[in-house]
């Protein structure tokens, strides 16, 4: 595990990467891949005691995703772009939850507790945006 500065930290299994960020409430998650799997919610469990409270999903193929089954849980806030939860709901993959928060259009931040998930890079920043959403 790596510590990326801010509360993030990258979490590599070989040549596979995902990333998770504290926040003042819970943990936000990026992707959810088959390895490192399993490890995921100890490496989070690592750094802090606080919950897994958001998922976002980059998009919908099951080497990013594919272990989301294994993280899921009452309240986990699955975030994702609406043409991702389309593709996912045709492929009727048990290991990919749908998400349960969608947006539309080419770009979109999200502020999660006052951070700032910016869904088309992998930098945390505080949220100063208009167009951010409250979860």
């Amino acid at each position: 595990m790596n510590d990326l500065g801010g509360g993030a930290y990258g979490v590599t299994q070989g040549v596979i990467n995902t990333m998770f960020l504290e926040t003042k409430n819970g943990v936000v998650l990026l992707d959810a891949p088959p390895a490192p799997g399993d490890a995921l919610l100890p490496a989070i469990e690592s750094i802090t005691s606080k919950p897994l409270t958001h998922l976002i999903y980059s998009h919908a193929h099951a080497d990013h995703i594919g272990a989301a089954h294994l993280v899921n849980r009452d309240g986990l806030q699955i975030i994702a772009h609406d043409l991702t939860g389309q593709f996912m709901e045709e492929a009727h993959d048990d290991r990919r939850p749908l998400p349960n928060v969608t947006f539309s259009g080419p770009h979109k931040a999200l502020d999660i507790d006052g951070t700032c998930c910016p869904r088309t890079t992998t930098r945390w920043t505080r949220c100063r945006s208009t167009t951010s959403r409250r979860s």
